[in-house]
């Protein structure tokens, strides 16, 4: 027969149990919860990111820059856009080359190289190409047509925000502002690529060299 102080001892006992355990199985039940909502955070639908072609359509139209949609298909979409800069009316391309999963920007001369001056020119547009950081001139010999392409890969407007492409954009005009005056130099001038090229660079903006 269990005495009244028998049943004291072993719920004094059940008790202290009980105690002992308690931190064990809140900590068992904070790890379910911890686990729970890392597999809900796993498999929670995300937003699609904003498509490159949209974002590109996007930031023009916030930069109040107008553009005609000129060429589309699966390869590559291209906008143009018409630019007043100081050193005349020009042409800027942006490609979307889906492909490659690449951005170019490219910004054509207002004005074609004398065929004559191709050779000087070319010198000089070499010079000025290793002494950007950032992006470089193409010249078709030709047509004396001269370009400025810089480039971004689509992951960097996908995922990174609008300034990739916005300093891109811009990093390509400013380029194409500095270093034309010194081909006028060349074509009016009558100086070579080297001297032109050193005038050039004495007062440039450090933020392209």
């Amino acid at each position: 027969m269990i005495t009244s102080s028998c049943r004291q001892f072993v719920a004094l006992v059940e008790e202290k149990l009980r105690l002992y355990w308690l931190p064990f199985k809140k900590a068992v039940i904070s790890d379910k919860n911890q686990l729970n909502f890392k597999i809900m955070r796993l498999f929670k639908k995300t937003a699609d990111p904003e498509p490159v072609k949209e974002k590109i359509m996007r930031i023009l139209s916030h930069e109040k820059l107008r553009y005609n949609l000129i060429l589309e298909n699966e390869q590559q979409t291209v906008f143009k856009l018409g630019m007043g800069l100081e050193i005349g009316n020009t042409d800027c391309f942006i490609a979307f080359l889906s492909s490659k999963e690449l951005v170019e920007i490219y910004t054509v001369a207002p004005f074609r190289v004398p065929e004559n001056k191709r050779a000087e020119v070319a010198k000089y547009l070499h010079g000025a190409t290793k002494n950007l950081a950032f992006g470089y001139f193409e010249f078709d010999d030709e047509s004396g047509e001269i370009r400025v392409k810089t480039y971004i890969l689509t992951k960097g407007i996908s995922n990174d925000s609008d300034d990739v492409l916005k300093e891109n954009l811009y990093t390509n005009f400013n380029i194409m502002e500095y270093y034309m005056p010194g081909v006028m130099q060349i074509i009016y001038g009558k100086i070579d690529a080297k001297s032109a090229l050193n005038n050039i660079l004495n007062n440039i903006n450090p933020q392209w060299n």
